[in-house]
């Protein structure tokens, strides 16, 4: 119930696991986690699909970005690290209500949307959205989409964002 629990650092990969695997501080492996027979998910971090990341268990759990920034380092050298995916604070796009109910409103000033895709937290597509004529203001209809967290994949002539939207009825 609260919101002011953030994370302050970096987190390299992360696994889902049967059973536990640390009981005290360790030295994270290099350069990545691997998956094993008791992984049920892992995700290290390393690529970006817009905002998506793969599941490199092989068990096709999708996971998605949000609000943070994606960077391609190497834990075994944290000097080499280059910015990879643009932050939500960063972003060009507005979405409003967030939380929305029946419609929501996307706003950009200084770029064009060619396309959205809602898709639900699980990574499969609920709606898909394309426009002929390219446009910085749009009103879409989301009554239809069920009440929940949601990612919105929002291709724009700069490239592709991604961005939380939670549905409230």
């Amino acid at each position: 119930t609260t919101t002011d629990r953030y994370f302050n650092g970096s987190i390299d990969d992360v696994r889902i696991s049967t059973n536990a695997r640390y009981t005290e501080d360790f030295e994270p492996p290099c350069p990545d986690l691997q998956a094993d027979e008791f992984t049920k998910a892992l995700w290290n971090f390393n690529s970006s699909n817009d905002g998506i990341l793969p599941d490199s268990s092989g068990h096709g759990h999708y996971a998605f970005l949000a609000g943070g920034m994606l960077y391609e380092d190497n834990p075994c050298d944290p000097t080499d690290i280059q910015k990879y995916y643009k932050s939500d604070n960063s972003s060009e796009i507005n979405i409003y209500p967030n939380p929305a109910s029946d419609n929501l409103q996307l706003v950009s000033e200084n770029i064009t949307i060619h396309s959205i895709t809602i898709l639900s937290i699980r990574g499969s597509v609920i709606c898909e959205l394309s426009f002929k004529e390219l446009r910085s203001r749009i009103n879409i209809d989301i009554s239809n989409v069920p009440s929940g967290t949601h990612m919105l994949r929002i291709e724009t002539e700069k490239g592709i964002e991604t961005k939380k939207l939670i549905i409230q009825r």
